[in-house]
């Protein structure tokens, strides 16, 4: 079944079908997949480490780390 014909066919549904559906679908744009987070997270942590071994990122000690995080939370 090619794509126009599979869009077709939903079309001919009942209206609260396609609304439901149609719910569903917008809403997983929303939220990705576990499998996209798993991409989106792979490819940050790639990104960070170009980083960090370019010396293009500030790094901190973990005493430094720890005053930051208490200064942000109060």
């Amino acid at each position: 079944m090619s794509q126009i014909e599979f869009e077709n066919t939903l079309l001919q549904l009942p209206l609260k079908t396609r609304a439901a559906l149609a719910q569903k679908l917008l809403s997983s744009l929303d939220e990705p997949s576990q499998a996209e987070l798993e991409v989106i997270w792979a490819a940050e942590a790639d990104r960070r480490i170009v980083a960090a071994e370019n010396n293009e990122m500030k790094r901190y000690s973990r005493t430094e780390m720890l005053e930051r995080v208490k200064n942000a939370l109060s």
